[in-house]
């Protein structure tokens, strides 16, 4: 097999004067949160505020804080206290203490703040989210409209990515618990999703997302979207965003396989290997004993059955595969009863990914008027991080534009 990979580096050549950089321009740093760098957002002023009414709001929110009851298609699933956190309480998952010290708002509209949420177990159904704003008097005049992403846990290293569901224009109270409930349910078979508010005008036509400062969330949990980059935050606090959920699925089907894995490199070109942990309950919480794993596979075609194997092997490889093509995976449970548990999915490509990774470490160096010099590193792997399959050259653009062709030595 060979197969001939060119990696690539674009370089944009800049000529002109530089222009000064002015440190924390439009910045606010409000009394009370002297020494903090907010660069692109504003923080209501929650230390100019009287004592009264300091007490007052964590009144309201403790009133607002009650015992609820939640409902799914099945009628009742019980009550929960929705101002309790950090973990799952009933059907509400969060980590704020149900009190706002504070509030947030970005200068521009189109960024946010999230949290990430971690079911108990599987599979889950997320009904809505909870998000508590400040009270009216910050910011002036501000706003009741939000808008609000639910997002999958797909990005690198289990960071948001793909936007699940959104919806716009979101009308809110401020000084309030506000829930926003889904038109229909997103079930989660497996790991987190997050929760974003979205700021939908400009500061201050805004509300103000409210912080519980005295809460330390758990590391990785409070998140930030800035100029459409998904960022780990380190404020002190959480965000009071919460999550809605319900039982997924009927309380006597499988729970679902977990940690399922693909793997192919250029040394199996035809093959893809799948590794799983298999389930050991019942959605109620009943031992699952015996039951068998099925295996689907859609390579841009409708889903096809593959493969059935026995509790215990906790692995398949797929055969008769196309070099370079990405096929889909999909995996359940199927009991004695013929009881099924929700797919779980991944995918992969036969023979690892098609194109190496970037070179790295790039770096220039201007040695006259006319000639820049680039070093870089070679790339190791493919762009999925299997072995590097004959890597063929490099390719260097300058403005867009292929500008030299550099081979490689085999």
């Amino acid at each position: 097999m060979w197969r001939k990979m060119v990696a690539m580096i674009a370089v944009l050549v800049l000529v002109g004067t530089a222009a000064a950089v002015v440190p924390n321009a439009d910045v606010v740093r409000p009394a009370g949160n002297v020494g903090k760098a907010y660069e692109t957002a504003v923080t209501a002023k929650s230390a100019e505020m009287k004592s009264a009414k300091v007490d007052e709001l964590k009144e309201n929110v403790k009133k607002s804080s009650v015992v609820m009851s939640l409902r799914d298609e099945r009628g009742d699933v019980g009550s929960v206290q929705t101002g309790i956190g950090p973990a799952s309480k009933g059907d509400t998952l969060g980590y704020d203490d149900g009190t706002a010290e504070n509030a947030w708002a970005f200068y521009a509209a189109g960024n946010g703040w999230g949290v990430k949420f971690t079911p108990a177990q599987y599979p889950v159904n997320v009904d809505g989210a909870l998000i508590y704003f400040w009270g009216n008097d910050w910011p002036n005049p501000g706003g009741n409209l939000m808008d609000l992403w639910i997002v999958d846990d797909d990005g690198a290293n289990g960071a948001p990515q793909t936007v699940l569901y959104s919806a716009e224009g979101v009308t809110i109270t401020r000084g309030d618990w506000n829930y926003i409930e889904l038109p229909s349910k997103i079930m989660i078979t497996e790991g987190s999703f997050y929760i974003f508010y979205i700021q939908h005008d400009d500061y201050p036509n805004c509300p103000g997302l409210a912080i519980d400062e005295s809460t330390i969330p758990p590391s990785g949990t409070q998140w930030q979207y800035l100029n459409g980059t998904y960022t780990d935050t380190t404020y002190d606090g959480a965000w009071m965003i919460r999550a809605v959920v319900s039982l997924g699925g009927d309380p006597l089907d499988p729970l679902p396989p977990s940690n399922l894995t693909a793997y192919s490199d250029y040394t199996t070109p035809t093959e893809i290997t799948l590794t799983w942990d298999d389930p050991t309950h019942y959605i109620n919480g009943d031992t699952l004993v015996d039951f068998n794993i099925e295996i689907w596979m859609s390579g841009g075609k409708d889903s096809t059955l593959i493969g059935t194997v026995p509790a215990g092997t906790e692995t398949y490889t797929a055969t008769g595969l196309t070099d370079g093509t990405l096929y889909t995976f999909y995996v359940r449970a199927v009991d004695v009863n013929d009881s099924t548990s929700s797919f779980v999915s991944t995918d992969w490509y036969a023979g690892g990914h098609p194109w190496p990774a970037p070179p790295q470490d790039l770096n220039g160096a201007v040695l006259n008027d006319t000639t820049v010099e680039l070093t870089w590193v070679n790339p190791t792997t493919q762009a999925d991080g299997t072995p590097l399959d004959d890597l063929a050259g490099i390719y260097i653009y300058v403005d867009d534009v292929l500008t030299v062709d550099i081979p490689t030595t085999e």
